[in-house]
Parts: C-alpha cells; structure tokens; sequence
C-alpha cells in the first residue's frame, strides 16, 4: 500500500509496521509517500515525524487485508 501525507519539510518519517522499520523525507512541501508491503489480516501502520527542532508528531492506523474471495 502507499502511506502518504503532510509534515515539516525538515522532519524525518519513519513508518512502523508488523515490526518492520521504514525511513523516508518529505518534499520541501513538506509532502511524503512510500509503498509498504502489508500481510493477511491486521496491520498496525504508525507514523511519526521527527522535526529537526525534536517537535514529534505521529499517527496510528490499522488495515485489514484479506485474500478472501467475496
């Protein structure tokens, strides 16, 4: 899936899911995006952004996927 949004441009994003660690850096808009692999069932993705100034923002969301046919 693609984890995508808006944060300072000087912060550093680093994207927590399933016990795996993704770094990335925003735009000098401040926008950010990257794909991230996702397994069955519940994910837990947290995002928190870093600012140079240590100003710590983040965010926690859970996604569910499913092979199941409907």
């Amino acid at each position: 899936i693609i984890v995508s949004g808006k944060t300072r441009s000087d912060a550093v994003i680093t994207i927590l899911i399933n016990g795996i660690e993704t770094i990335t850096t925003p735009s000098l808009s401040g926008n950010f995006s990257t794909q991230i692999s996702i397994g069955n069932g519940q994910n837990i993705i947290n995002v928190i952004a870093i600012a140079a100034d240590g100003e710590t923002k983040s965010l926690k969301r859970t996604v569910t996927y499913s092979e199941e046919d409907f």
